[in-house]
């Protein structure tokens, strides 16, 4: 008795297991770049009354960074800090009050913050700059003094901050 031959490999009929394996690729490789980006888009995490202290030299004409705050025990909010190319100093909440009551994110798209409600661009508001009252699609500023070289941030002026722009009283919304 002979041994079978083998068959030799067959394009056709394997088509499939090469697309199949390909696509199982790119899914691992787009959920990787896809978890890593989302992870370092969080931002470095504050701790609970705790203020935040960012030496100058360290945030460079263009640069923008992300922080996390505890406001409460149920609640962390995002925020960024950002040095313009002529080198004016801001700070805000990264989401506006229409994505934090849909519960959207934000988000960035070739360097611009984008609402994640109407998808328009949020430009960050200048030192000292508040919203408009009735625009619920805008960055909320947060203020923010320098220090010895340094910008500082006050836990206390953040969770000010939140409370009177996401969290108004049932009072002032009666109005």
């Amino acid at each position: 008795m002979r041994p079978a031959k083998k068959q030799p490999f067959k394009v056709r009929n394997d088509r499939w297991l090469f697309l199949a394996v390909g696509a199982s690729l790119l899914l691992l490789a787009g959920l990787a770049v896809w978890f890593n980006v989302t992870e370092e888009s969080q931002g470095k995490e504050l701790a609970a009354n705790s203020d935040l202290r960012l030496p100058l030299a360290n945030l460079d004409p263009g640069d923008r960074e992300y922080f996390t705050y505890p406001v409460d025990a149920t609640t962390t909010v995002r925020f960024l800090i950002q040095r313009d190319s002529d080198r004016t100093l801001h700070a805000a909440f990264a989401v506006c009050r229409s994505c934090y009551g849909y519960h959207l994110p934000s988000y960035e798209s070739w360097g611009r913050i984008m609402c994640g409600h109407c998808k328009h661009e949020m430009p960050i508001p200048d030192p000292g700059e508040e919203p408009a009252e009735k625009s619920n699609c805008a960055l909320v500023g947060i203020p923010f003094t320098v220090e010895n070289e340094q910008l500082v941030v006050r836990g206390h002026a953040i969770a000010d901050q939140f409370q009177r722009w996401y969290r108004p009283s049932r009072v002032q919304k009666q109005r």
